[in-house]
């Protein structure tokens, strides 16, 4: 695999933002393969990552996808969170929102708990 270094976008260089200062967004971070936009929630902290090439399908970006469990993880250390705890939720089918190619890793406020005995009764 290529090595990528992300790197931390300056609030000034938020397009999208145009001195919004209410939005959710805290940090964006990039490389020449990803995007990660960093937002806060009530009560966490979300972790939104896309690579940065797409295609043009009837006027609209169709960001690629394939993101590895391996890049994820690199991602996540080097936007400073290399001691934290982050998941991928996966909801019921009736809740889904797949809208685009885009990974989403919460941050947790602790180390899960290993919960086998409860999955193996299942």
């Amino acid at each position: 695999m290529i090595p990528f270094k992300m790197l931390e976008v300056s609030r000034d260089k938020w397009d999208h933002l145009n001195g919004n200062p209410n939005s959710d967004l805290i940090k964006v971070f990039k490389s020449d393969r990803f995007l990660v936009q960093i937002r806060k929630h009530k009560d966490s902290v979300r972790l939104s990552i896309n690579k940065v090439k797409y295609t043009i399908v009837n006027g609209n970006p169709i960001w690629h996808d394939a993101i590895t469990w391996d890049e994820l993880q690199e991602i996540k250390n080097q936007c400073g969170y290399e001691n934290f705890w982050l998941c991928e939720y996966y909801p019921p089918k009736d809740s889904v929102v797949n809208v685009a190619n885009i990974r989403h890793l919460w941050v947790m406020d602790k180390e899960p708990e290993n919960r086998l005995d409860k999955v193996n009764n299942l």
